[in-house]
Formats: structure tokens, C-alpha cells, sequence
């Protein structure tokens, strides 16, 4: 097997690209990759101050090692939602990534963020768990980089990911996921813009790149992962992608460059109209306070009522 690059040994090979490289080559088509979606989305100027969510995950790694050697000022935020073995592990790699390349890395913790662990907010909520933990790191991720100055929020989601997500949202229709899905989502009032410089990548490419750089990184599902909708989208999707390569590329970016443009931003939104939590400026469609800033209050009455 010869590097479609320069002919000689490879070591690597990209279905989905129909690619085969040596281990130089392929950091270049990785970087490549990276930097052709930032330029087609316009996701990251010059000068931003970006915020990464960071895991401890090959995904959230790939991006937090990408995007620092293309040049972007990354400051990493991790939110460690103290999982037990998973999320002590997790922390250690963070740290050490950051101390090896004395990279800025803050981490936080639900009590100091929400005044009570994940465990007392999951009680009070009427969400899935993997839907709860969505849900309060989206939340805080924008509220950090508020906080932090910083102009933008980017994550690690690859495209195993967002076609996962797109084909459940298509399943059951869900109009107003898939109309704010998509590799932007832009700036609005209480909400910075939030980019997925990785949609171009898939598990297979971020597994490789942080194992051919030497990367740690946390390689155990989530404890609370199991049963999840979107693992057997990814698994159905990987079936079909090894039939067809390439397929899962096209129904991603079909969708987003034929599809999106003529779905509604949210319908509910429209309907009630866009409203703002009066105690922290996020948008809701609840009638005064956000979802967080609810549960936030209502895990503060548990526990003092004991």
C-alpha cells in the first residue's frame, strides 16, 4: 500500500476519502480537513478567543491538538461531571495534555456551576440522562465563554456524530433540531456562535490522529451511554458507510447545503416568540426563567428541605 501523497509506504488508509498515507501525510490531510470546513462555514477569525469543551475523549483531544497547531487561541474548559473511575481518568489526561504543552485548561465542577452535584440535579429532572448532561453542558459552555471573554464556542463533534444526530432528528421529524443543525450556529443576544470544526472527521479519523500523535485520551463509553438512541444510529450508519463509502458525507452535507436553508430556526420559537431567562439572559421558551436557572431552583428547595 503506497501514500497517495508522495508514493511511498503507508500506513494509513480513509475509506470515506479514499485515502492512503504515510504517518506525515496523514497529519497533513487531518490538518486539511480541519481547515477547509473553518474556511468553507467561516467558523473562526483570526484573533478569536475560542472556547473548547473538552472530555478527555479522542474527539474533544483531536480538536484541542488541531486546533492549537492551526493557530486558533484555544482556551479549553472541561466539565467534569464526576463519573465515577471515567471521569477521574478523563481529568488526569486533560491536565497532563495541558501541562505538556502549557496550554490554558479550566475545570469545573456541577456543585460550584449549579450548587449541586449531577446526581442531585438528575433527581430533580425529568430528563433522559444523556439528555440532562446535553443539556447542562451546552448551557454552561455558553455561559463560561461569556464569562471568559471568549467569542466563540467549539466542540469536538465529528461527523459519525452529526450524522447520528441528523438521522434521529429525520426519523421523528423533529423541525426545529434540524433546523439549527448544521456546523455554525451563529451568535444571538445571551448566546455566542458555537462551530464543530471536526464535521469533516470521522470516529475512525479522530481514533487514528490522536493514536499516531500519542495523544491519551479516554477511551471507555460514558457509564451512563448505554441504551443511547444515537449509538445504534452510528451503528446503522457504519453499516451502510462500509456498503457505500462516502455515504455518510453525502447525506450530511446534501442536507446542509439543499435542505437546511428552507427549514424553519425553531417552529416553536415562532410560535411563542423568543424569549430570554430573566435571571441569566438565556433563550427559552419557558414563560420567565430558563430550563437550568428552573431545575437550578428547584434543586436548591430539595435541598433544603432536606
Amino acid at each position: 500500500m503506497k501514500c497517495t501523497v508522495c508514493r511511498g509506504p503507508a500506513v494509513i488508509k480513509t475509506r470515506h476519502h479514499n485515502g492512503k498515507f504515510c504517518r506525515p501525510h496523514f497529519f497533513e490531510h487531518i490538518e486539511r480537513q480541519v481547515r477547509r470546513v473553518i474556511e468553507r462555514y467561516e467558523m473562526l477569525e483570526p484573533g478569536e478567543r475560542v472556547l473548547l469543551g473538552v472530555s478527555g475523549g479522542k474527539d474533544s483531544m483531536a480538536a484541542w491538538d488541531l486546533l492549537t497547531r492551526l493557530g486558533y487561541d484555544v482556551r479549553a474548559v472541561h466539565i467534569d461531571a464526576e463519573f465515577g473511575p471515567v471521569s477521574r481518568r478523563a481529568v488526569a489526561h486533560l491536565r497532563d495534555f495541558a501541562a505538556q504543552r502549557a496550554l490554558p485548561l479550566r475545570i469545573y465542577r456541577y456543585p460550584e456551576l449549579l450548587g449541586a452535584d449531577f446526581d442531585a440535579a438528575r433527581r430533580q429532572s425529568r430528563k433522559p440522562v444523556c439528555s440532562l448532561c446535553g443539556t447542562l453542558k451546552r448551557y454552561y459552555l455558553n455561559q463560561l465563554a461569556l464569562r471568559l471573554g471568549c467569542d466563540v464556542v467549539a466542540t469536538g463533534h465529528n461527523l459519525d456524530d452529526e450524522t447520528a444526530f441528523l438521522l434521529g432528528n429525520v426519523l421523528h421529524w423533529q423541525l426545529g433540531f434540524l433546523g439549527r443543525q448544521g456546523p455554525v450556529l451563529p451568535a444571538e443576544e445571551g448566546m455566542v456562535r458555537k462551530v464543530k470544526p471536526l464535521v469533516r472527521l470521522t470516529d475512525d479519523d479522530t481514533r487514528r490522529y490522536v493514536a499516531a500523535r500519542g495523544i491519551a485520551v479516554v477511551s471507555e463509553p460514558c457509564p451512563h451511554a448505554r441504551g443511547a438512541t444515537s449509538r445504534a444510529y452510528k451503528r446503522h450508519l457504519s453499516r451502510l458507510e462500509k456498503e457505500y463509502p462516502g455515504s455518510r458525507s453525502d447525506f450530511y452535507f446534501r442536507f446542509i447545503e439543499h435542505v437546511r436553508a428552507h427549514l424553519p430556526d425553531d417552529p416553536a420559537s415562532a410560535e411563542v416568540g423568543v424569549r430570554h431567562c430573566r435571571v441569566c439572559g438565556y433563550k427559552t421558551l419557558r414563560e420567565d426563567r430558563c430550563y437550568v436557572c428552573a431545575l437550578r431552583e428547584s434543586v436548591a428547595a430539595a435541598e433544603a428541605a432536606g
